[in-house]
């Protein structure tokens, strides 16, 4: 059997990714029916299989981009692949113009640079009949500060400079950050609404980083030594960078902050443009958040669309009392039951809880 049509078999002791990669290549091949071989081979792999190929972001952009635009792609796989810095633009703009799942559209405004760099894909993602609210509210906001304002067209500028040094936020060292990606427009626009960013006590570097590692490890996060180097440098910041670095920061960052002892700071993560429903979802469960974080969630009507995220408010001791009883009409019965036994919640919630557990089943 000829080696290229082994290869387009999948037959070729190789690695599972090399396989995928020749498989790609051969479906340009010039012949067809190799072309076609690797067409059936590809439709019969297991997407999840696959997945870790599309978390790496090592792999060949053009296995990338055919995993972002292939048909038989779960929503798993599509979600890990257009988040995946390395995935080719082209290939992201694609499939914001047919998917039709609108929370992937959101998914893909989680990588601003790229929006940035590639305008097209706003342009896909506002075409898209599928559309949501939220896509279309991050997509408006990165164009008016970005596109529309003259201070937004001058970091256009700095930002397609600096893609040889990074096209990914990072925080190898507080100066890159800050010189990259960060700037005093934002802070001054989070403190018309927020007002000033307290300076608060110095804290001690080391202390701050045992109590953000003891608190996560109580919502049983993992802390690998990549995190612990990241909590470590964040920990040294003052209040303003760390600030910054909440609106502009990647996932990994804003794990962090989140649980910053500086209101402010945890408050700013949640009026990044980058986070997603999951990581919103993740902090309305914490125990160890600041309340004033959690009011922000709760008045988000975007977010207490969810039911997982307004079940997590009212069941968590740390949620303002007016923002729990607000939301307390629209939790199930069958979870009212147990929140009017739970020993963990204030009494007025667990009394109030019992109030509308007995209007609802009187009768029944």
């Amino acid at each position: 059997m000829p080696a290229r049509m082994a290869a387009a078999r999948g037959l070729l002791p190789l690695s599972q990714e090399e396989v995928l990669e020749s498989l790609v290549a051969l479906r340009n091949d010039p012949d067809a029916n190799i072309r076609a071989t690797a067409n059936e081979t590809l439709d019969s792999m297991e997407p999840v299989r696959l997945l870790s190929i599309a978390q790496n972001t090592n792999a060949p952009p053009e296995v990338l981009g055919f995993l972002c635009i292939w048909q038989k792609a779960t929503r798993e796989l599509s979600e890990a692949v257009i988040i995946n810095p390395s995935t080719p633009d082209a290939a992201v703009a694609q499939f914001a113009s047919f998917t039709t799942n609108g929370s992937l559209l959101e998914a893909v405004t989680i990588n601003q640079q790229r929006l940035i760099r590639s305008p097209q894909i706003m342009d896909s993602i506002l075409r898209n009949p599928v559309c949501t609210p939220e896509a279309e509210r991050l997509v408006r906001q990165i164009r008016k500060e970005f596109f529309e304002k003259e201070r937004g067209q001058a970091q256009i500028a700095n930002e397609r400079g600096a893609r040889a040094v990074s096209q990914t936020i990072t925080i190898r060292t507080s100066e890159e950050v800050i010189e990259l990606n960060l700037d005093d427009y934002l802070l001054k626009e989070f403190e018309k609404t927020h007002g000033p960013i307290a300076e608060d006590h110095v804290i001690d570097s080391t202390v701050e980083t045992e109590r953000i590692i003891k608190d996560a490890e109580a919502e049983g996060e993992e802390i690998n030594h990549m995190r612990l180097s990241m909590v470590q440098r964040i920990a040294q910041m003052n209040v303003r960078h760390r600030a910054l670095l909440a609106l502009k920061g990647d996932r990994e960052a804003r794990t962090i902050l989140i649980r910053d002892s500086n209101r402010s700071v945890c408050v700013a993560v949640l009026y990044n443009p980058r986070i997603t429903e999951q990581e919103v979802e993740a902090a309305s469960a914490m125990k160890s958040i600041n309340e004033d974080a959690l009011r922000v969630i709760g008045h988000n009507r975007a977010w207490t669309r969810s039911y997982t995220i307004i079940h997590n408010l009212v069941r968590n001791p740390r949620t303002p009392i007016s923002i729990t009883l607000t939301l307390l009409n629209r939790i199930l019965t069958r979870d009212l039951r147990l929140l009017m036994q739970n020993k963990n919640v204030p009494d007025v919630v667990r009394q109030t809880s019992g109030r509308l557990f007995m209007t609802r089943t009187q009768g029944k």
